[in-house]
């Protein structure tokens, strides 16, 4: 994503963030390979706290992105698990130093429970959830990788993260699918029905 559709992107729905109190969202693939990924970060952070997830594949960016996640400038996700590439020790001591973890059957997270300044996290899959690389396995899990609205890096617009979730609009034109103009752009994901769209059709007839 270049930083001009960036920008266009915040000055038309960042207002939404700021009434929702929401992260700025950083993913990927590994947001850290694009070259202007701190000028992405510091833009961002003008509008709202960035969230932010990297593979900690480029040391230094997820070093300082560990440094700022403990400081509160962000939250910073390291993802450590064998579905990601082998990460160096130096990463993973700075990440979970003084993080505390939790489990569950598909995942399992480390956080630091006592210390609310501190947004470091990372996050371990256990069962993926069927698509990509993961359509092979013969254990996975049904789900959306990633409810709410998703701009790609062309600027288009998507429901969710789901690999065939529909294109809905672009940055700058908005969204022009009839149904999702009546959806709450945040959550859910496309699979779903969409009450607020099914109730307004109701009155309309």
């Amino acid at each position: 994503m270049s930083l001009d559709v960036f920008r266009g992107i915040l000055d038309r729905y960042g207002y939404i963030l700021k009434e929702n109190d929401a992260y700025v969202v950083l993913g990927g693939g590994e947001p850290t390979l694009n070259p202007e990924f701190w000028k992405f970060v510091e833009v961002g952070s003008k509008l709202n706290k960035v969230w932010v997830a990297t593979n900690g594949s480029n040391k230094k960016d997820a070093l300082k992105i560990c440094d700022m996640a403990k400081r509160n400038l962000l939250h910073g996700v390291l993802s450590l698990d064998e579905w990601h590439d082998p990460i160096d020790l130096e990463v993973i001591e700075a990440f979970t130093e003084g993080l505390s973890m939790e489990r569950c059957e598909a995942w399992s997270t480390m956080w630091n429970p006592y210390d609310k300044i501190d947004q470091r996290e990372i996050r371990s899959v256990k069962i993926p959830l069927f698509g990509g690389r993961a359509k092979k396995m013969k254990k996975t899990r049904s789900g959306c990788p990633c409810p709410g609205i998703q701009f790609k890096v062309t600027g288009d617009i998507y429901p969710c993260g789901c690999e065939d979730a529909p294109k809905i609009g672009t940055y700058d034109k908005g969204i022009s699918d009839l149904q999702y103009k009546y959806y709450d752009i945040w959550k859910g994901c496309h699979k779903n029905i969409n009450k607020v769209y099914n109730e307004g059709l109701s009155l309309s007839t």
